[in-house]
C-alpha cells in the first residue's frame, strides 16, 4: 500500500468514527415513548409530521429510524412538555 493510499483509508476511517459513536448513545428519553397527556402528545405527532429527517430527506421525523431523528422527535416532545407552542 502506498503512503497516499495508507492516509486515504486514516481519513476514511476518522471520518466514519463520529458517525458511529452516535449509534452506540442511548436513546432521548423522548425519543420511543410519549407523552403523558394525549393533548400535548397530538400537538407533537402534528409537530413531527410535519419536520423532515436531516439524514433521510423524504421521511418525517416521526417515521425515521435514524438516530438523529430520535434526538429530534426527543427535542419536540421535550419542548411540548415544558409547555411551548408548536409555533
Amino acid at each position: 500500500m502506498t503512503l497516499r493510499g495508507a492516509l486515504i483509508a486514516l481519513l476514511a476511517l476518522v471520518a466514519a468514527v463520529p458517525a458511529t459513536a452516535q449509534d452506540r448513545l442511548p436513546p432521548a428519553p423522548y425519543a420511543y415513548q410519549q407523552l403523558a397527556d394525549p393533548a400535548a402528545e397530538a400537538k407533537a405527532k402534528a409537530l413531527m409530521d410535519t419536520l423532515r429527517c436531516l439524514v433521510c430527506q423524504g421521511q418525517s421525523i416521526a417515521d425515521s429510524d435514524a438516530p438523529l431523528a430520535g434526538d429530534m422527535r426527543n427535542d419536540v416532545r421535550s419542548k411540548i412538555a415544558a409547555g411551548e407552542s408548536p409555533d
